[in-house]
């Protein structure tokens, strides 16, 4: 009997430690921490830099100038007329022939005195393409362009410059630099005063030409005098045979595309004329230095036209192929 009761203890003490076992590993069970998770952390983004021009022009220079200064619509002589025409500003346009240069004039009437200029030529492909366009400040008598004189127009070539009429263009890196020389309150502007007007410098045009290219299919090599921006018109002609081509003068210098006999080299006598057409077609800068009728230029190459009474230039060269 006492056996039993020993025996009985002995199981019950066994069977104690075993539950306490199993709760003490269900306790530990609970107690382990779940695993961590990982949380994304996404950067603060940076503010971009704010696109707006530090100076910003007139509704005139934002709306006709910038758009075609930085490409922002087609350069096509007919895409430019039909864009221009359809904003609240009154408009001059020539259209392109092959005489006379297509050109868009669009003036602001409530800005007085302030417009831009448009000249087109024809580029490679033969379609009338800006080639320089400028916004001109009546106020200060200043001008900003952007011109391209390739053949293809390629934005590679976009040349940007400020002016202050009557003294050299200056070279600059794009259009900021244009904008803070019209509209910056401290840019170094010279502001329009009658006393600031002189007695306009006479030209005596002169020309000098000479021949460059392959045999029988010449260039035309052109210095002169005349204001940078001028368009000549050369014309060879043989006989009942004639070409021409338009260059604009650039650093005083200008050189033509090769002449040819439809490909084959051009062989005989010819005759090269140069000339420079109404003064009304030049861009304003060439019209600030020659006159807006050519009243300042003079000398054998220049004479009177009959029709208008403006001042035009043509020059003859004799050349044997």
């Amino acid at each position: 009997m006492v056996k039993r009761k020993i025996l009985a203890l002995i199981l019950a003490g066994l069977m104690a430690v075993s539950l306490a076992g199993c709760v003490e590993g269900e306790r530990n069970a609970d107690s382990t921490p779940p695993p961590t998770q990982e949380v994304a952390i996404t950067p603060t983004p940076k503010p971009e830099p704010s696109k707006e021009p530090k100076f910003v022009g007139t509704p005139l220079f934002e709306d006709v100038y910038i758009t075609y200064a930085e490409r922002k619509q087609s350069l096509a002589f007919d895409d430019v007329k039909a864009f221009v025409e359809e904003l609240d500003y009154e408009t001059e346009i020539t259209e392109p022939t092959t005489d006379d240069l297509g050109q868009i004039k669009v003036f602001d009437l409530g800005k007085e005195g302030d417009y831009v200029f448009i000249t087109f030529l024809p580029n490679e492909a033969n379609y009338e393409i800006i080639y320089l366009i400028s916004y001109y400040q009546a106020e200060t008598n200043c001008e900003v362009s952007m011109a391209n004189y390739s053949t293809n127009r390629f934005e590679a070539y976009d040349e940007f410059k400020t002016h202050i009429i009557g003294e050299t263009e200056i070279t600059v890196s794009g259009i900021d630099e244009q904008r803070e020389f019209l509209f910056s309150p401290d840019s170094k502007k010279p502001k329009v005063t009658e006393s600031a007007e002189g007695p306009q410098e006479m030209i005596s045009v002169g020309f000098s030409v000479n021949v460059e290219g392959s045999t029988g299919k010449p260039e035309f090599h052109i210095e002169t005098n005349l204001p940078d921006e001028t368009v000549l018109m050369l014309t060879l002609d043989r006989d009942d045979s004639r070409a021409q081509t338009k260059v604009i003068v650039k650093n005083g210098e200008a050189t033509s595309e090769a002449f040819s006999d439809k490909g084959a080299p051009l062989s005989g006598d010819y005759l090269l004329t140069v000339s420079m057409g109404l003064p009304r077609l030049q861009s304003d800068y060439v019209r600030s230095i020659i006159g807006e009728n050519g009243e300042y230029i003079e000398g054998p190459y220049v004479e009177t036209d009959s029709i208008t009474g403006e001042n035009v230039v043509s020059a003859t060269f004799d050349f044997e192929f």
